[in-house]
């Protein structure tokens, strides 16, 4: 595993899911999309934390992905 750090700005009492896939593409051969994969749980920001920072382990193997954040509800 390899420790790769994301950061994002946030706004106060907000709720933020990180979420990560390994390709944007879909897979040439089947034309399938790629799995969204929800990283961790669910991080409130705090009352004056106006950006959050995280710490997430990716396999040795993840040579590409890209990371988003989704605002839930």
């Amino acid at each position: 595993m390899r420790p790769i750090h994301v950061s994002w700005q946030s706004v106060p009492g907000k709720r933020y899911q990180l979420e990560y896939v390994a390709q944007l593409v879909p897979d040439p051969v089947t034309g399938e999309e790629h799995e969204i994969i929800p990283i961790g749980n669910v991080i409130t920001a705090g009352e004056n934390e106006y950006e959050i920072e995280k710490c997430v382990d990716l396999p040795d193997d993840a040579v590409t992905g890209t990371f988003r954040i989704r605002l839930v509800r």
